[in-house]
């Protein structure tokens, strides 16, 4: 399964979604524990007897074994640091509250000739009396406790807020974002299972139109999306079914009008000579008009099978057919390019090309190059060349083009059609130019294999 790109549009949408919804579910994951912690006494401050020990086993402690007394005091539930001086931020932020000056007199009696300061979290706006318990001193708010030391440093013992609390240690935080990262990946593969199959279609829409083989996509997403992929995948086979009729069927008139066309060779025989003649040519050019109907059909049908050509071969083998007289062509320039190409499709599509050069021009010139991962064969002639408001239309089928060239040399006007189709079958481009002896210069492109 290829998975969108961060260049595409849909995956800065699925992304900008999953921060959005992480961001979303931590919030209301702390918002749901902070109503938790506010209704119950969640902040505890050491007892006064404790936090006397506390004090006094800091001032006893030596240098060296101080940051392990630390260590050892600090809690999940309770942070203890030592500050040098007191800071403005230790006593910042905090409300004077009777209800906790009440409370804050059990330390002072018991720290008695010590500076101690107490303060509160203001997140409440009601404060009440704090609980003495056998564990400490409980409150539903934040609570914060500053006491001088022998050496005129400042000990902190605090209860941590709300952002900061553990459970076994771990960071709420941290939970919040795992569950965020769950329900954002829970989401991004049930938008991914709805936008697959709009993906698989595409992808099938591409590859149909390049071979002509159904390639049908596996339902998914909602009925909507499933029964548009059911019509879909009903319209590869009916189209598929088209083309191979329109083949069978061009196959099936050639085969019966070439038995026809036998005939009236046969009939013609006992006609004056100039009448045989014109007759004979008439029964040629409808041989030609069903070769290019029925080639250009296969242009449109099914894939064929590919495999490494060499190009020069191919130009070489067209020169030496006989299908054209001795100097008609002049190759030049003969690369080493090979191609992935169907030999027999890949040389009709230069004979069509070259044959009009020829009919048009007198002659052929044929160069063979190399550019990069391209292999180009120009094909140009010194005939009238083609208006560049026509270059585009010659390239329809059954399209005659009127004045420019000689009227009477004009086939059924699917040459260059056939030749273009077959082209891009391999992969390549067809482009019209103008030659530097003001004929008409074909580029053909091809990648090389």
């Amino acid at each position: 399964m290829r998975l969108p790109t961060l260049g595409s549009f849909l995956a800065v949408r699925l992304l900008a979604l999953a921060t959005l919804l992480i961001f979303a579910t931590q919030l209301v994951v702390i918002a749901v524990l902070w109503r938790a912690q506010a209704g119950s006494a969640g902040f505890r401050l050491p007892l006064p007897g404790r936090a006397a020990a506390i004090v006094e086993s800091v001032d006893a402690a030596t240098p060296d074994q101080l940051q392990s007394l630390l260590r050892a005091l600090n809690s999940g539930d309770l942070h203890i640091r030592i500050e040098p001086e007191l800071m403005q931020a230790d006593t910042a932020g905090g409300l004077k509250v009777g209800a906790f000056r009440r409370a804050m007199t059990r330390y002072t009696n018991v720290l008695e000739g010590r500076h101690v300061v107490g303060m509160v979290g203001s997140g409440r706006r009601k404060f009440e009396e704090p609980v003495l318990t056998p564990e400490g001193v409980e409150a539903r708010y934040p609570m914060r406790l500053v006491v001088e030391l022998a050496d005129g440093q400042w000990l902190v013992i605090e209860t941590p807020s709300l952002l900061e609390a553990r459970f076994r240690s771990i960071p709420i935080g941290l939970f919040a974002g795992l569950f965020g990262l769950i329900m954002a990946s829970a989401a991004l593969w049930s938008i991914w299972q709805a936008l697959r199959p709009v993906r698989d279609m595409a992808q099938s829409a591409r590859t149909f139109s390049a071979t002509g083989a159904p390639q049908f996509v596996k339902p998914g997403g909602g009925a909507e999306l499933r029964n548009l992929i059911s019509e879909f995948n009903t319209l590869q086979t009916r189209v598929a079914r088209l083309l191979a009729s329109r083949t069978l069927v061009m196959s099936a008139m050639s085969h019966d009008v070439r038995t026809y066309l036998t005939r009236l060779r046969l009939r013609i025989e006992g006609l004056e000579p100039e009448s045989r003649a014109a007759a004979e040519k008439t029964i040629e050019e409808i041989r030609c008009l069903l070769d290019d109907s029925l080639a250009f059909a296969e242009a449109d049908g099914a894939d064929f099978a590919l495999s490494p050509v060499r190009l020069s071969e191919v130009l070489a083998k067209i020169a030496q057919s006989g299908q054209f007289r001795e100097g008609d062509l002049d190759v030049s320039g003969m690369a080493d390019c090979h191609v992935q190409a169907e030999p027999s499709r890949l040389e009709r599509a230069l004979v069509n090309i070259i044959t009009n050069a020829v009919k048009y021009g007198g002659k052929a010139h044929i160069v063979l190059r190399q550019r990069g991962a391209e292999a180009l064969i120009e094909i140009s002639d010194k005939g009238p060349g083609i208006p560049a408001a026509f270059r585009a239309k010659v390239f329809e089928p059954f399209f005659r083009m009127e004045g420019s060239r000689n009227r009477s040399l004009e086939g059924a006007g699917l040459g260059l059609a056939i030749a273009r189709r077959l082209i891009e079958r391999h992969g390549g481009t067809v482009t019209l130019g103008e030659a530097p002896s003001g004929g008409l210069k074909v580029l053909v492109s091809l990648p090389c294999a």
